[in-house]
């Protein structure tokens, strides 16, 4: 598995800036944070099995070990310090102007290396930036339920 940055690019910013915006919210004493964090926590689990919030943790690379320590810094200052959070793990997103997901996709179908695109066999979740910010605004909306629970999207075609 090879991921697209290293320690150096993830841990900075999923973990140093989760922290720096958990600090924030504690000063000002802000008492709901909706967190954005990803199933890749998950690892990769070649299994067509839809993934379950018990599902147990294996991060592979940078990008999913640091989101991970994200989810468990956050859970730390929900205990310690009273803050309310709403956890959403997203799948694969894309949308206009992403630089790296879309890209790649596009390439591995123009090669015919994503044969199950699709089709019901498919075992990845991918979602429209638009769709995920409806769906955040909605956590929001709907705090009082979503307060303190993590939640795995997925998408799934109509």
């Amino acid at each position: 598995m090879v991921d697209w940055g290293g320690r150096q690019h993830f841990f900075p910013v999923n973990v140093g800036g989760t922290k720096n915006v958990l600090e924030v919210i504690r000063k000002k004493d802000i008492p709901k944070l909706i967190y954005t964090s990803s199933t890749a926590v998950y690892g990769f689990t070649n299994t067509e099995e839809l993934m379950s919030e018990e599902q147990s943790y294996r991060p592979e690379g940078f990008y999913q070990k640091s989101k991970l320590a994200a989810e468990e810094i956050i859970k730390e200052f929900s205990e310690n310090c009273g803050i309310k959070a709403t956890m959403v793990k997203l799948p694969t997103i894309v949308g206009h102007g992403d630089m790296y997901t879309s890209p790649m996709l596009l390439e591995y179908v123009k090669n015919g290396n994503m044969v199950y695109f699709g089709e019901d066999t498919n075992t990845n979740s991918f979602a429209h930036a638009e769709d995920v910010a409806r769906l955040l605004v909605l956590a929001a909306e709907e705090f009082k339920i979503s307060q303190n629970k993590a939640y795995n999207v997925i998408f799934e075609q109509q």
